[in-house]
């Protein structure tokens, strides 16, 4: 099953990757926002693919992990400070 998820990514590699979610949204603008090192993302992936991410992740592999994820992404692209917050229904 395909989900949307959210992250932040630097040099040194995937830094967060959550479930797109209204709080998930904000801690990535949060971490992104003064930090020109750090660029916050959305992506969609496969359970299995998500999973094989944060395997690497968690094992200290933050830029296999990064790579993997760009790969693997059925979409990706990048969140930009100017991006309106989520609507809330």
């Amino acid at each position: 099953m395909l989900k949307a998820y959210v992250g932040v990514m630097s040099q040194q590699g995937l830094a967060v990757l959550q479930p797109e979610r209204d709080e998930t949204l904000s801690l990535v603008r949060r971490t992104t926002q003064d930090d020109f090192g750090r660029v916050g993302f959305w992506a969609v992936l496969d359970d299995t693919e998500a999973r094989c991410v944060q395997a690497l992740f968690v094992g200290g592999l933050r830029r296999e992990a990064m790579l993997f994820l760009g790969r693997s992404a059925r979409e990706m692209g990048r969140l930009l400070p100017s991006d309106p917050p989520p609507s809330v229904h």
